[in-house]
């Protein structure tokens, strides 16, 4: 390691993290924490590793690596926000820091990959990715990608081949990092012109990229959206994210969901699209090598997320802040070197625009840090965008229901079945809710309904026969309770997916 690099990435490490410290104050959410860490049942059991790979086919939240990381954190200090807050913390500053040394290798100043770097790390899209402790998933694969291009641009054989378990290690953390092969290409083409093409690399990530996208599109569960749908959401998203990128305000956990209507309005979105990349091509050798990669970097490691592909999350919204997290080391990099050319001849005035930009962004940063703090917070700020959230109102119901807090939750379980009364797991959890409160005929005719929404969820004829017991019609509760059983075998649908609820009655 080039010692002259080793001051500046320590202090890129420190500045990477500082706006992020009041995340160590957080707790874990009800919204995949507990499905990747405090309520995943392979954490604690001896047979957990087994039960990760007999699922890894068909299940969208096993991730090897992550699943890894997160059972050896439990291990050794157990379950413990903090220690997982300051897990993700590390994590970020590793990847700015391994961003500023691959950067440093294509450019010949080292400021230029330090603000890059820096620029990339206190943005406020990056607060979801790292207040998230799921989303430990993202840090850990981001690295892995980072350093397979390390290895791939080094001068020794076998460190180049090595990208590719490199590489493989970024895939067993999160799905989208399959572009990788695609990054690679073009980082060959316009950060190390006139060294030859690559083809055998380039085949070999191409080939194992392959497999891992097959595999991960057999696990996607998702709303089916048209070819025109499709093509309306791609430039709508693109614009959102530029636009929180350029302006980072009024920042969600979860933005509201826009309808889609797929009849000729696709064909709007796409004229700045198309207007920007003919100016780009138009001016094309004007624009520098390293630009050309960043805004390559950017819609490739993007791309996935734009709506191409369906993908669970979806169901919730089109968008979402943690999808920026590697793609905003593209535009970081495009940044960085625009105002280094503005900045010729004015020696001063780069590093003055981005320490301005850094301080700006990372006083947001720490604001928004506060929308993380605890699952009443998150689910709260949700609702107060978009009041009529079903996942907000189902989630932020089941935690008050843990806490204690049952008449809190009644309103907003009462309010998520009124917004979509067709999902099951809603009326499922109303009727939990009931028989707590002691509404026992009103939770009988609420499992009802969950039943007849979806029979197979044996939760809605386990806790109906309660509520029947509770009435003391035990021949009823009987005959629920076998109907329970009836539905048990092979049943993959027995565990909420949404909203698991605290132990009942």
């Amino acid at each position: 390691m080039n010692q002259g690099r080793l001051r500046p990435a320590i202090l890129l490490f420190l500045l990477s993290i500082l706006p992020f410290l009041p995340v160590l104050k957080a707790e874990y959410l009800n919204w995949d924490d507990d499905i990747y860490f405090t309520a995943n049942p392979d954490i604690e059991s001896a047979h957990g590793w087994s039960s990760q790979f007999a699922r890894f086919t068909t299940d969208a939240n096993v991730y090897p690596i992550v699943f890894g990381s997160f059972k050896i954190e439990n291990a050794l200090v157990g379950k413990n926000a903090r220690v997982s807050h300051a897990i993700n913390l590390v994590l970020h500053g590793l990847v700015s820091v391994s961003a500023f040394f691959l950067l440093c290798r294509w450019v010949p100043d080292w400021r230029i990959a330090f603000w890059a770097s820096l620029l990339f790390a206190v943005h406020p899209l990056q607060v979801s990715t790292v207040a998230w402790v799921a989303e430990r998933k993202s840090l850990l694969g981001s690295l892995f990608f980072l350093w397979a291009l390390i290895a791939a641009d080094s001068k020794k054989a076998w460190i180049v081949w090595g990208s590719l378990l490199l590489a493989g290690l970024g895939y067993l953390c999160k799905s989208p990092l399959v572009v990788f092969p695609a990054t690679l290409v073009v980082a060959d083409l316009f950060l190390r012109p006139g060294q030859g093409r690559r083809w055998a690399l380039w085949g070999a990530h191409a080939g194992l990229a392959t497999v891992f996208a097959w595999v991960y599109s057999g696990r996607e569960v998702s709303q089916s959206l048209s070819l025109g749908q499709r093509l309306e959401l791609v430039p709508a998203a693109l614009g959102h994210y530029l636009e929180k990128w350029i302006y980072p305000s009024q920042m969600l956990p979860i933005y509201p969901k826009w309808e889609l209507s797929g009849a000729h309005a696709e064909t709007i979105g796409w004229i700045p699209v198309v207007g920007v990349v003919l100016l780009m091509l138009l001016y094309r050798r004007r624009i520098d090598p390293l630009e050309w990669f960043g805004v390559l970097l950017f819609a490739i490691t993007l791309a996935p997320a734009l709506g191409f592909v369906s993908f669970g999350y979806q169901k919730h919204s089109f968008v979402s802040d943690h999808f920026m997290y590697l793609p905003l080391l593209g535009l970081s990099i495009v940044l960085s070197s625009l105002m280094t050319r503005i900045s010729i001849g004015r020696k001063f005035l780069f590093p003055a625009i981005c320490l301005f930009l850094v301080l700006m962004w990372a006083l947001v940063s720490w604001r928004q840090c506060g929308v993380w703090r605890n699952p009443v917070a998150f689910w709260q700020s949700v609702l107060h965008a978009d009041e009529t959230s079903w996942v907000a109102h189902e989630n932020l119901a089941t935690y008050l229901d843990g806490e204690g807090g049952l008449e809190e939750a009644a309103h907003h379980y009462g309010r998520a079945v009124e917004i979509d009364p067709e999902e099951p797991i809603g009326w499922i959890n109303l009727g939990r809710n009931q028989i707590l409160r002691g509404e026992y005929e009103e939770a009988v005719h609420s499992l009802a309904r969950a039943i007849d929404l979806n029979v197979y969820y044996v939760e809605a004829h386990l806790f109906r026969a309660e509520a029947f017991l509770r009435l003391g019609e035990e021949q009823k509760a009987v005959d629920q309770f076998h109907s329970a059983i009836a539905v048990r075998p092979g049943n993959v649908e027995a565990r909420l997916k949404i909203a698991d609820p605290p132990p009942s009655c």
